[in-house]
């Protein structure tokens, strides 16, 4: 039961699907009495990934590449014998051709595999051009069953785990921003803290970018909710950016004071960004409403630019900026440049959170009307 505890939905749906195709692959090897029917069942195992789109991707490399190895490894045996040296030829081949089809990369080993499968049993060129037809047919039936799984048995696609990544960053953002808040307007900026979140939400990012390049892959392509979701991954990208401006600014002024000026505006700002960034990361996990372009965060927000401005005006009409050195001075408005970049960035946010709710509910109406 402890263990039970620590298994994900997600990992569950694939351990069943790698099961299914397996079992189904095995089946299908059986009733048709392949000769060495295993090679299915490896394949499917091989090509059965955590999601539709890289799965689907993975099979066609598979394939084409498996095709690639057999018929090259035929014709250099045809050519050369059944030899070391054909050996070597059918992989170079392999190899340049695969790499040449640089979208065939992830088929690069399997396919000198085959190659080498195809020579190494072939007992002559007769027995070879057999075995490499059979070895072509045997794991393009188990790619092709593993395919129709991912496809149609508890598919997994890569857009929901997209939605997963922004949340989780959505939420570490909002920590992001209080730390280095923190830092600049409290004096205390805490490096291994913001050190750790840059590091996770770089490595969401990154896993959010493969993500969003397998659900282009998958059958419906990009989808205008899926358009929207890349939209988002996007948006998430120029949020972080701010905030990486926001730290650069934050690193200085921990020990500066001319910010301390404008103190009590900045920390309206601060506390509207947070809560807008906060609010958004709940509403796309499901667990909040949706924060609306024209809601109280939104209008937290406008209030909050409209009284930093105010008091810049007021600054500037005192020159109390003069007093400071030129360093201290691009430093502070380094921090309000980044701070109002980054609260627009969650206006815009509203809108493309309007644009996913309005394409969810245009989907569940057509699934209803389906059904």
């Amino acid at each position: 039961m402890e263990l039970a505890k620590h298994w994900e939905p997600a990992q569950v749906r694939h351990a069943l699907r790698v099961g299914v195709a397996a079992v189904l692959t095995y089946v299908i090897a059986e009733v048709t009495q392949m000769e060495e029917g295993y090679w299915a069942v490896i394949s499917a195992i091989i090509v059965m990934h955590a999601t539709m789109g890289r799965s689907l991707n993975a099979g066609w490399s598979r394939i084409i590449g498996t095709g690639i190895g057999a018929s090259l490894s035929a014709i250099a045996v045809s050519i050369l014998g059944q030899t070391p040296l054909s050996l070597g030829l059918a992989i170079f081949l392999t190899l340049l051709v695969c790499g040449y089809l640089t979208y065939l990369h992830e088929a690069f080993r399997m396919a000198c595999i085959t190659a080498g499968i195809v020579i190494l049993v072939g007992a002559d060129q007769h027995h070879v051009a057999h075995t490499a037809f059979v070895r072509f047919v045997e794991i393009s039936m188990g790619v092709s069953v593993a395919m129709v799984v991912s496809m149609f048995f508890l598919p997994s696609r890569a857009t929901a785990g997209l939605i997963s990544g922004i949340a989780s960053n959505l939420r570490t953002e909002a920590q992001l921003y209080t730390a280095l808040i923190t830092g600049c307007l409290e004096g205390v900026y805490d490096n291994n803290r913001v050190g750790e979140l840059k590091t996770r939400i770089h490595t969401k990012q990154s896993a959010n970018a493969t993500l969003l390049n397998e659900a282009r892959k998958e059958p419906t392509g990009l989808s205008r909710r899926r358009l929207v979701v890349a939209a988002l991954v996007d948006w998430d990208l120029r949020v972080f950016e701010n905030l990486l401006s926001l730290d650069h600014a934050a690193r200085q002024l921990a020990t500066e004071e001319l910010h301390k000026r404008l103190r009590k505006p900045l920390l309206a700002l601060a506390h509207a960004t947070e809560e807008a960034l906060r609010s958004m990361g709940a509403y796309v996990a499901e667990e909040g409403p949706r924060p609306r372009h024209s809601g109280p965060e939104a209008d937290a927000i406008r209030s909050a630019l409209h009284e930093v401005e105010h008091a810049l005006v007021e600054l500037r009409r005192r020159k109390e900026s003069f007093s400071f050195g030129l360093s201290e001075v691009s430093h502070f408005f380094s921090l309000v440049f980044a701070m109002r970049e980054t609260a627009s960035e969650c206006l815009r946010g509203f809108e493309l959170l309007a644009r996913l709710e309005q394409s969810d509910s245009k989907r569940r109406k057509q699934a209803a009307e389906s059904a």
